[in-house]
Formats: C-alpha cells, sequence, structure tokens
C-alpha cells in the first residue's frame, strides 16, 4: 500500500489529542482484507503494548518540527463514527455521506493515488459497508 490508495477500513477507535493547543483526534482503523487483522474489532483486541506504540507515535512525531502533541487518551469505535462519516464527506463519498441524517456504518479510505489505480477501482464502491 502506498500513501494515497483507497482501502476498506474497519474504524475500532480514536485517540483522542491535541497539536499545538488544537484537538487532532486520529481514527485507528484495520485493513478489511488482511487476514491478520480479522479477530480485531475494537481496541480491546489490540494489545495494551501496541497501543503504547501508537501513543509513542504521535507523541513525537512533530518532535523535529518543534511542535507539542499531548495524548488525552482512547476511546471506542462508536465515539469515531462522526469523525469518520465528517471524513468521508470531506474525502467525497456521496453514497455514504447522508449528512447528519446518515445511518451507515462508518469506513475510511484516503483518496486516489495514480499508483494504486486498480486497487482504487476495485475498492472505490466498496466504503460505507
Amino acid at each position: 500500500m502506498v500513501p494515497g490508495c483507497y482501502v476498506r477500513a474497519r474504524v475500532i477507535g480514536l485517540l483522542q489529542m491535541h497539536d499545538r493547543g488544537q484537538s487532532d483526534d486520529k481514527l485507528v482503523a484495520v485493513l478489511v482484507a488482511d487476514p491478520l487483522m480479522d479477530g480485531v474489532k475494537s481496541l480491546a483486541d489490540v494489545s495494551p503494548h501496541y497501543r503504547r506504540e501508537i501513543e509513542t507515535f504521535f507523541r513525537t512525531y512533530k518532535d523535529l518540527e518543534g511542535g507539542n502533541t499531548e495524548i488525552a487518551g482512547w476511546q471506542e469505535a462508536d465515539a469515531a463514527v462522526p469523525l469518520a462519516k465528517a471524513f468521508q464527506c470531506r474525502a467525497g463519498w456521496p453514497r455514504s455521506c447522508r449528512g447528519a441524517n446518515c445511518s451507515r456504518k462508518a469506513s475510511i479510505s484516503a483518496s486516489p493515488n495514480p499508483r494504486c489505480r486498480r486497487s482504487a477501482r476495485r475498492s472505490s464502491g466498496e466504503a460505507g459497508t
């Protein structure tokens, strides 16, 4: 997978953060097509050690820029749904975006990248499932 590819992902939680004093929550998701992730349905299925690795990455990834990030905590997938739906609307998923009345389960896809067109065409119709 390269940056910008469409991928089907299952949102399993939300990492609440502050970046330079502003809310900057991160969706935590796993690839639907990855058999190693079949059993990962919620944050409870992610080991505490791996959660600490994720926290450490996001706490330190802006250090070289002089940025200041803070981890505020974890929330389960149901808390991530509004953010996931807002992302889908911004990413141009009209079939999965029904505004405030959206009743579809949230999934996430990134913008298409020319290096993965075949994958994007195959997956683009599956968002929002």
